[in-house]
C-alpha cells in the first residue's frame, strides 16, 4: 500500500472509542420484503390452502360465528402478504421495495411500517365496502400505493402539480381508464393511497429557496 510522505496507514479498525456506525440501515423495508416472500414460498409449499387462511374473505366477517369473525380481522392485514403467482408478487414488490426504502430513510422505520400496514388495511376496507361479501382479495398492492402517496406528498411541494400526478396515478388504476384487468381492485389501490396521504408525517416548513423538488435538510423525524 502507498503512503505519501511516509505516513503509517491508519488500521482499517481504528476508532476513537465511540461505536461503529450502524451500516443496516432498512432493516423494516429487508423485513417486510423478506416476508412476503417467505409467505410466497410457504405457499408455492403448503398449496392453496395455505393461502386461503391468509387471504381476505369477506364471509368470514358476516359469518356469525365469533372464530371466523375473528380469523377475519385477523386477514384485514394478513392478506396484504399472500399473491397469485410469482409475477403479481414481484409486480407488487418492485412498487413496494423503493419507496419503502425511501420512506424509512427519511422518516424512519416505524413510521414506514405504519404508513404500509395503514395503507393496506385502508385498501381492505374500501374493497369490502365496494363489494360486499362477493369478492375476496390479496396482495400487497394497496399497501404499496399507501407507500407510494407518502413519498409523493413529502418530494411534489407544488400542490398542483401533486394533484395532477394523483389524477393520473388514479385514473391509471381504474378499468375504465388505461384498461386495467377487471380482476385487479382498484378500490383497494385508491383506499389504500389516500390513507398513504394521511399517514405519512408532516412535512417540515419549506425554506424560501426551495423549488418543488427540493427538500428540507430536516430528517423528519
Amino acid at each position: 500500500m502507498f503512503t505519501p510522505l511516509g505516513r503509517k496507514p491508519v488500521s482499517s479498525d481504528a476508532h476513537d472509542g465511540r461505536p461503529p456506525p450502524n451500516r443496516f440501515r432498512l432493516p423494516g423495508t429487508s423485513g417486510l420484503v423478506g416476508l412476503i416472500l417467505f409467505i410466497y414460498a410457504l405457499g408455492v409449499i403448503l398449496g392453496a390452502g395455505f393461502v386461503r387462511t391468509l387471504y381476505f374473505n369477506p364471509a368470514r366477517l358476516t359469518d356469525g360465528r365469533l372464530g371466523e369473525f375473528l380469523h377475519g380481522v385477523v386477514t384485514l392485514a394478513s392478506y396484504a402478504t399472500v399473491h397469485a403467482d410469482l409475477s403479481h408478487v414481484l409486480l407488487n414488490l418492485c412498487l413496494a421495495a423503493p419507496f419503502a426504502a425511501l420512506l424509512e430513510l427519511r422518516f424512519g422505520t416505524s413510521a414506514m411500517l405504519r404508513i404500509f400496514w395503514g395503507s393496506a388495511v385502508a385498501g381492505v376496507l374500501a374493497h369490502f365496502l365496494a363489494y360486499g361479501g362477493d369478492q375476496s382479495l390479496l396482495g400487497a398492492s394497496a399497501g404499496a400505493s399507501g407507500l407510494l402517496a407518502a413519498w409523493m406528498r413529502s418530494k411534489l411541494r407544488d400542490g398542483w402539480l401533486f394533484f395532477l400526478v394523483s389524477a393520473l396515478w388514479m385514473a391509471a388504476n381504474h378499468p375504465m381508464g388505461f384498461g386495467v384487468a377487471e380482476s385487479v381492485s382498484w378500490q383497494a389501490h385508491v383506499g389504500g393511497f389516500l390513507a398513504g396521504l394521511s399517514l405519512s408525517p408532516p412535512l417540515p416548513p419549506a425554506s424560501s429557496g426551495d423549488g418543488p423538488f427540493q427538500e428540507n435538510s430536516s430528517s423528519g423525524r
